[in-house]
C-alpha cells in the first residue's frame, strides 16, 4: 500500500478524484500517510482533502484518531490543526458542530484533549465567535492540555480583544513577545485587528513586521500590519502593505483576495476622506488666523487711543497744577515785595514803585515761562500748526 501513497504523491494531489483519495480508507496506506505528515508538506495536503473529502462531516473524529494513535508534537499541531480547522471551514465542514461540550471533557490523553480543545477554539475563532470561545474556556476550566505555549491565555486575550475590551499593552506584549509560538502571536495579532477601535495600531505593526521577518510571504502578517498602519495614519504605508499581501495570494484564493482588495479600498477612501479634512482644517485656520490678524491689529487700535487719551489727561492735570503751583509762587513773590519795600527805609516813593514794578515784572515773566515749558507738547504742537 505504500505505492498507493507514493503514487498520489507523485502526481498532483489537487487533481485525485474522491474515488483515489479513498484508496487511503485501507489501514496500512493510512498509516502510511501519517507517518508522513510531520515532514511532507505534499502528504498534509493530501491527508486534508482527504478528510474533507472522504469523510465530511465527521473528519475531526478522523483526526483525532490520528493523533491518538500517533501522538504528533503539540509544536506540529498547532500549525497543522489550525490549518485543518481552516480548510474544514472553506469548505463548510467547520469542526464547531462536530465537537460536543462532553468531548471536551472526557478521560482522554492529554495531546488529545489538547487537539479537541484546540480544533473548538480555532473553529470559533475563524468565526470571530468570541462568545463561544469564552464557553469553550468555561468547559475546559483551566485544563492544562490546552495551556501548551500559553494557548488557554491567548485564546482568551484574543476573545477578549474581539469584544472590545481595553487588554493591557504590557500583557500584549509579554504574551506575544519575540520568540513566542509564531501561531499564538498570529492569535494575539488576530485579536488586536479585530478590536473596534483604533488602539494597538503600533502592536499590530510591531509585531505584524516580526512574524513578516520569519516569513516574508506571510499575507495575514501584511495585512493585519496594514491595519496597525492605518489607525496610526500612516495610510500610504497600509496600502503599501495590502498590495504586497494581494501579491502573495495564490490563484485559488478568490475570497480572500477580494477581503484583501476591500480593505485597501477602504483604506484609500479614508485617506481621501483625511485629506479633505485636512485641507478644509487648513483653510478655516487661514480664515481664522486673517480674521484674528484683523482684529488684533483694531483691538491695538483702541489700545493705543485709549493710552493717548489717558496720558493727555495726565500732562493737562500736571500742567494745571504747575500753573496754580507757578500762580501762588508769584503772589507769593508780589507779597513779599510789596512787604519788603514798605519795610525798607529811606527809599523814596519813585524807588519804591521801580522795586515793585520790576518784581511784579520778573514774576510775570516767571509764570508765562511756566506756562510755556510745562505745557503739553500735543497741545504746542496743535497750536504751532494753527
Amino acid at each position: 500500500m505504500t505505492a498507493t501513497v507514493d503514487s498520489m504523491l507523485a502526481g498532483d494531489v489537487a487533481e485525485l478524484t474522491e474515488s483515489e483519495l479513498r484508496g487511503l480508507d485501507d489501514g496500512d496506506a493510512l498509516r502510511d500517510l501519517w507517518a508522513r505528515i510531520p515532514e511532507d508538506a505534499g502528504a498534509r495536503h493530501l491527508y486534508s482533502r482527504y478528510l474533507m473529502e472522504v469523510h465530511g462531516g465527521t473528519w475531526v473524529g478522523e483526526v483525532i484518531g490520528w493523533v491518538r494513535e500517533c501522538e504528533p508534537e503539540e509544536e506540529f499541531l498547532v500549525g497543522y490543526l489550525a490549518d485543518l480547522g481552516w480548510a474544514g471551514r472553506s469548505c463548510c465542514r467547520s469542526a464547531t458542530p462536530q465537537i460536543p461540550k462532553h468531548m471536551l471533557v472526557r478521560r482522554e490523553p492529554k495531546v488529545v484533549r489538547f487537539a479537541y480543545a484546540y480544533l473548538a477554539l480555532q473553529a470559533a475563532r475563524f468565526d470571530f465567535d468570541y462568545r463561544l470561545i469564552n464557553r469553550i474556556l468555561g468547559v475546559i476550566d483551566d485544563d492544562e492540555a490546552i495551556e501548551y505555549s500559553n494557548f488557554g491565555e491567548g485564546f482568551a486575550m484574543f476573545a477578549a480583544l474581539a469584544e472590545g475590551a481595553d487588554v493591557d499593552v504590557d500583557a500584549i506584549e509579554r504574551l506575544a513577545k519575540p520568540g513566542a509560538n509564531v501561531k499564538l502571536q498570529h492569535l494575539v495579532l488576530h485579536g488586536m485587528w479585530l478590536y473596534p477601535g483604533d488602539r494597538y495600531g503600533e502592536q499590530l505593526v510591531q509585531i505584524g513586521t516580526r512574524l513578516i521577518r520569519s516569513d516574508a510571504r506571510d499575507a495575514n502578517a501584511w495585512m493585519r500590519r496594514a491595519e496597525g498602519h492605518r489607525r496610526l495614519g500612516e495610510h500610504r504605508e497600509a496600502v503599501e502593505a495590502l498590495d504586497t499581501a494581494i501579491s502573495l495570494l495564490d490563484a485559488n484564493s478568490r475570497e480572500v483576495h477580494a477581503d484583501f482588495v476591500r480593505q485597501r479600498m477602504m483604506v484609500t477612501y479614508e485617506m481621501g476622506i483625511m485629506a479633505n479634512i485636512d485641507e478644509k482644517v487648513a483653510a478655516v485656520e487661514a480664515v481664522i488666523a486673517e480674521r484674528g490678524d484683523a482684529q488684533v491689529e483694531k483691538l491695538h487700535g483702541i489700545v493705543d487711543e485709549h493710552s493717548n487719551t489717558l496720558k493727555r489727561q495726565f500732562q493737562d492735570m500736571m500742567f494745571r497744577i504747575m500753573e496754580v503751583i507757578a500762580l501762588f509762587v508769584a503772589l507769593i513773590g508780589v507779597l513779599a515785595a510789596t512787604i519788603g519795600t514798605s519795610l525798607a527805609a529811606g527809599l523814596s516813593l519813585g524807588g519804591r514803585i521801580a522795586i515793585l514794578a520790576s518784581a511784579s515784572i520778573f514774576l510775570v515773566f516767571f509764570f508765562v515761562m511756566i506756562h510755556v515749558l510745562a505745557r503739553p507738547r500735543a497741545e504746542r504742537t496743535r497750536k504751532d500748526r494753527t
